[in-house]
């Protein structure tokens, strides 16, 4: 009798069998917020998040023919083609975003935790963004920054440093000056204009400066508060500056002399505005062991001003009274309004919502589902009265745009 090997068989069968890479591997998951999304899990990736439903989507399967089917409560089911040749990608940074900005020339500055900051601008004769430059500015977090011109830009660190970057005519960017403070820096603002003699930065230990452009410090402002209590600040067309802190009110400083070039030694005019409670505190229930609310942005609108902080509230004014509402499950990190009274609120929830003013009441009109939290927002330049572009970052480090069409 002949003995056959069968090992050496199943061991050929096996090797005859088509064996997938596990890093070319995409999955489509679906989720409660009413998106599905595509990902390469072992890179952990997301390559798209697919918003249309508006209720929670309860099923997600696929095809041979490369579609995704997904079924929602919303009582529809969709199907969706994923086309990865026409796919732009945009390059993220490897770390949170942190800030978000835009000059008046449109273009786009972001800074990052990974010790960079990044220069956006569209494509010729597209409306698509891309990434210009790319550029090592600090060993630590990049915090904060802000433009003083088209061409001129400064950012902050959590290195102590003040970078002042210039643009040359060929795309170049170069450093033009840095400078060292005493402690991290948490935020940079600017009056917009071609005439900007001053910029100003709030730093942890409680100091706000002021200083001119070729980077000399031109006001120490000193009675701020404790250290670790700054935030955000935010410049207003009626030249006064908004500082938001951790401990529910904000200062407002006038920086009327340092814009227009009067230089005078003292301290400036500074007066404090407290956020109301939550609803939750005014009617007797604990809100989070009742710590004061972090105020975490504030719009730029000097007759009613609104803010967002870390309970997911925004404040507000009704009938000559201020109130605070909840509205977002997460942190609202960023706030916006137009010159029409809508208004943007971006949340830790991975959610931008969009709000219209009417009779000092806002009401939401709309929302993005966004792939990750949102960490910072800026309008762009082309606003019209039915399309408002926004650039907004994230915690996964990735620059998006969008255009709200009202």
């Amino acid at each position: 009798s002949t003995e056959l090997d069968w090992s050496m068989e199943e061991r050929a069968d096996k090797t005859s069998k088509l064996q997938p890479k596990l890093e070319n591997v995409l999955v489509a998951t679906c989720s409660d917020d009413g998106t599905a999304r595509l990902w390469y899990p072992m890179q952990a990736n997301e390559l798209a998040c697919l918003t249309g439903h508006s209720d929670r989507v309860l099923s997600v399967s696929t095809s041979r023919a490369g579609q995704l089917c997904t079924s929602s409560l919303d009582s529809s089911l969709r199907i969706w083609k994923y086309n990865n040749q026409s796919q732009h990608i945009v390059p993220g940074h490897n770390g949170a975003v942190t800030f978000v900005c835009a000059s008046a020339a449109g273009k786009v500055l972001s800074g990052s935790r990974d010790g960079t900051f990044r220069l956006w601008s569209k494509e010729a004769g597209s409306a698509v963004y891309i990434c210009q430059v790319s550029l090592k500015a600090s060993g630590k977090a990049v915090t904060c920054g802000c433009w003083l011109d088209d061409d001129t830009c400064v950012t902050g660190s959590d290195d102590c440093s003040i970078s002042i970057w210039h643009i040359n005519k060929d795309g170049r960017v170069v450093l033009k000056s840095s400078l060292m403070t005493e402690s991290p820096l948490l935020s940079i603002e600017s009056p917009k204009g071609p005439s900007n003699r001053v910029f100003f930065t709030a730093e942890w230990c409680g100091a706000v400066k002021a200083w001119n452009p070729d980077g000399q410090l031109a006001r120490l402002q000193t009675n701020c508060g404790p250290s670790c209590m700054l935030l955000k600040m935010r410049y207003l067309s009626n030249m006064t500056l908004l500082v938001t802190t951790m401990l529910g009110y904000m200062h407002v400083i006038n920086v009327q002399g340092l814009v227009e070039g009067s230089m005078k030694a003292g301290l400036l005019p500074l007066h404090t505005l407290t956020v109301p409670e939550s609803e939750m505190e005014m009617n007797g229930e604990p809100d989070e062991q009742s710590q004061p609310a972090w105020l975490l942005d504030v719009t730029s609108d000097p007759a009613n001003y609104i803010t967002g902080d870390n309970k997911g509230q925004i404040s507000y004014q009704v009938n000559n009274m201020r109130v605070a509402t909840k509205v977002h499950a997460g942190d609202v990190t960023s706030v916006l309004e137009t010159k029409n009274g809508v208004v943007f609120t971006g949340s830790k929830d991975s959610t931008i919502k969009i709000w219209e003013k009417t009779e000092e009441v806002l009401t939401q009109v709309g929302q993005f589902f966004c792939s990750a939290p949102v960490t910072s927002m800026c309008f762009l330049d082309n606003q019209s009265s039915t399309d408002i572009p926004i650039a907004y970052g994230d915690k996964l480090g990735y620059v998006n745009f969008l255009v709200w069409r009202g």
